[in-house]
């Protein structure tokens, strides 16, 4: 098996930005074919709204509704990408409705729902996600990921607390 690691130039999303941003990608060749690594991490999703109803006495802590779920890291995307079926199950209000750009080009208008608690090991970061259609995949994109000061590992292929500070996230404010 031959692992080669490649790192491409990408362009932002947003037009006015004209910031470069460096992609590792990852191709393992293995019986003739090419395969490209991808990165998942296990987090929990947590509604916030239903904390803040906790800390103030309104509901029971078992009535916090969260849920754990295998999610593709991908820090081309900048939010929280969740589907149809967690934004139900954790029972999350639409807060806007906004144009996006997926990954195979296409825009569609995708709903925003939160506030959620995203948690990975000892990090945690409060967000709003889009809605993708349908059972999709969750997608861990940049905004948490800076937030909870955490790194993708392209050599094990995994998210790690950023060894940097590994006891407690370290935001940059500059």
């Amino acid at each position: 098996m031959l692992i080669l690691n490649l790192t491409r130039k990408t362009r932002a999303r947003e037009k006015k930005s004209s910031d470069l941003s460096l992609k590792l990608t990852t191709f393992v060749f293995e019986n003739n074919t090419i395969q490209m690594g991808l990165v998942h991490a296990e987090l929990t999703l947590t509604n916030a709204g239903d904390i803040s109803l906790y800390e103030g006495g309104f509901i029971k802590e078992t009535e916090i509704r969260n849920v754990t779920c295998l999610a593709l890291v991908d820090s081309g995307a900048i939010m929280l990408a969740i589907n149809e079926n967690l934004k139900i199950q954790l029972g999350l209000k639409v807060r806007d409705v906004r144009p996006a750009q997926l990954a195979d080009g296409t825009v569609k208008n995708l709903e925003i729902v939160g506030p959620i608690e995203v948690r990975f090991k000892n990090r945690m970061s409060i967000t709003s996600a889009m809605v993708l259609p349908g059972n999709q995949e969750v997608l861990l994109g940049a905004i948490p990921m800076e937030e909870m000061d955490v790194l993708i590992h392209p050599a094990k292929q995994e998210l790690i607390v950023n060894p940097e500070h590994p006891f407690k996230a370290q935001m940059v404010l500059k």
